[in-house]
């Protein structure tokens, strides 16, 4: 019974509060949401476009340095270099 009691106070001062404070602005929310998500969408997209030559540069040195250790016949090399490069394939890179 006291919870009940305490629960109704607790929702009569809530409709108190909220009658007086200012109510929420659907126009506000939304101007805020969109330009937070435009900035988001802009940085998101400038990350994918520089991944690309990273992508290429990172391919390029993994297929020179196996070519390398397979010249100097390193075989632990070249099976850590196989093993790095099954790791980024499963990334999707």
């Amino acid at each position: 019974m006291r919870v009940r009691t305490n629960l109704v106070k607790f929702l009569c001062l809530m409709m108190i509060t909220c009658s007086a404070a200012q109510a929420f602005d659907l126009e506000d929310y939304a101007t805020t949401y969109r330009a937070t998500r435009d900035a988001y969408l802009k940085e998101a997209n400038e990350q994918k476009l520089a991944e690309g030559p990273w992508k290429a540069a990172s391919r390029a040195w993994l297929e020179a340095e196996m070519t390398q250790q397979i010249i100097n016949g390193n075989a632990e090399a070249i099976a850590h270099l196989i093993k790095l490069k099954s790791k980024i394939a499963q990334c999707g890179m």
